[in-house]
């Protein structure tokens, strides 16, 4: 009976000491590293349309798993964008929410620059260069008119005129295809090309595709001149050797 006692007090104690060590463990802090990454939020509330600053926008580090896929990570990424949709302080800035002023990511009216504006002309098969245009191309638009003037003996005579309307303009889209990899998977003719004017320039393209006829000129991206050539008459054509 007495060894039975000595066992039983043995196996006593040694469970005690386990339950201690075990309890100690498990009162112990455990140490969970969190992996972060820096992220760009907005330090003020951002409004669309407006060039983005360096006072508006910071570097912040944040758990992994809190960073959305398409979060801009580098603050020179964001500068000088342009917000598509209102940013809240403190929100991480989406690269989805950015667009760069002149390239427009889908978007017609970021395409054109501060200033400037888009008008959309027909063209033909001639006129619009046997669909070889593509957008972001540089072509001069030739207007050509029928002008009544009158004469000496006060009749009136028909004059046709050729003159070089604009020189060196962008082409911002062909029919709706904006960029040059959509346009090369298009193998449908266009009709229409949309060229970034000055808005004197808007009035005059739409008042010769009224009163007259239009038709676009490619240029190399290689030549920026300006040539200032003046309007020319059929008997300037036909007797210009003379």
């Amino acid at each position: 009976m007495k060894k039975v006692k000595i066992i039983a007090l043995i196996a006593a104690v040694i469970f005690a000491v386990l339950l201690y060590n075990f309890l100690n463990k498990v009162s112990e802090p455990t140490i969970v590293e969190i992996s972060k990454s820096g992220v760009i939020v907005a330090t003020v509330d951002i409004a669309p349309n407006i060039p983005i600053t360096q006072d508006m926008v910071k570097l912040v580090e944040m758990p992994d798993e809190s960073i959305h896929q398409q979060s801009v990570k580098e603050i020179n990424e964001v500068l000088g964008k342009i917000a598509t949709s209102e940013i809240i302080n403190g929100e991480q800035v989406l690269s989805t929410k950015l667009i760069v002023p002149g390239e427009g990511n889908g978007t017609l009216a970021y395409k054109i620059e501060p200033g400037m504006r888009a008008i959309t002309v027909s063209v033909s098969n001639i006129t619009g260069l046997s669909n070889m245009i593509i957008p972001d191309n540089k072509v001069d638009i030739i207007g050509q008119y029928e002008v009544e003037v009158d004469t000496p003996s006060d009749e009136e005579k028909t004059i046709d005129y050729t003159t070089m309307l604009l020189e060196n303009v962008k082409v911002l889209a062909v029919d709706n295809i904006m960029t040059e990899q959509e346009k090369n998977d298009s193998d449908v003719a266009y009709v229409s090309l949309t060229l970034e004017v000055t808005p004197l320039q808007a009035m005059e393209v739409s008042m010769s595709e009224y009163k007259g006829a239009i038709r676009a000129v490619l240029r190399s991206p290689l030549d920026e001149g300006i040539t200032s050539l003046p309007a020319l008459t059929v008997d300037k054509v036909i007797f210009k050797n003379k």
